[in-house]
């Protein structure tokens, strides 16, 4: 399906978030779980994953590809582990907390619209953030509505991820040169052609899209130079 190039950018993102939600509404829960598992596969058996040695990873809620899997193989292979938290506010963003172990992850307190979150502290000490000058994450996993052949992601409107990104990238003591890879876990549903997704300027583009077929690499004149 291709959305009116008329219709203005937010009305477009709208439409696109409808279309997909409507495709996913009716897949069978089964079916979205056995895509889940492949994805889960084919991100641990991926170069990206192994060679990465401090990895954020959303912690999904339901629509979105199961990652609870992924968080636990991120800690089983001795990898650091951060996964995002809300903060309320004028200026609403999210910081990418780390999870230390399995029971820290899997005792998590629900937080905005369900998801579980960290606390900023843990055993009475304060929580390492992906913002502290000693952190540096290697690898980005994010969720999403829908994703594009070029990269493209529309989120949920909110616009948390792409400021994080570019609050994280811009931080003074961050080599400019270097960056984490930013990869996308979507069911197959939720992946269109290139060019369907609405951008603007301050959208970060992605460096790969993980669903149950496996990697989608961008060509090389989308690739994520920013």
């Amino acid at each position: 399906m291709s959305l009116s190039r008329t219709a203005s950018l937010v009305e477009r993102k709208r439409l696109m978030r409808a279309l997909i939600k409507t495709r996913l509404s009716a897949i069978p829960l089964a079916v979205l779980e056995e895509q889940s598992r492949h994805i889960a596969s084919h991100l641990l058996e991926s170069k990206c994953f192994k060679e990465s040695k401090s990895i954020s990873c959303f912690l999904s809620m339901a629509g979105e590809v199961n990652s609870w899997g992924i968080g636990l193989a991120i800690l089983e292979a001795g990898k650091q582990l951060f996964v995002p938290k809300i903060i309320k506010g004028k200026n609403s963003h999210i910081e990418m907390l780390r999870v230390y172990d399995k029971e820290d992850l899997e005792t998590l307190p629900a937080g905005v619209w369900g998801i579980r979150e960290p606390d900023l502290t843990w055993r009475n000490g304060r929580r390492a953030s992906a913002f502290d000058e000693s952190s540096s994450l290697d690898l980005v996993l994010l969720p999403g509505i829908a994703f594009d052949r070029s990269m493209s992601r529309i989120g949920y409107g909110k616009g948390y991820y792409d400021r994080f990104l570019t609050t994280y990238h811009n931080q003074p003591h961050r080599a400019k040169d270097i960056r984490p890879q930013l990869v996308a876990l979507g069911f197959d549903e939720q992946v269109v052609d290139a060019g369907e997704i609405p951008t603007e300027d301050h959208d970060w583009k992605l460096d790969g899209i993980v669903t149950s077929q496996g990697f989608t690499w961008p060509s090389p004149d989308t690739a994520n130079t920013r």
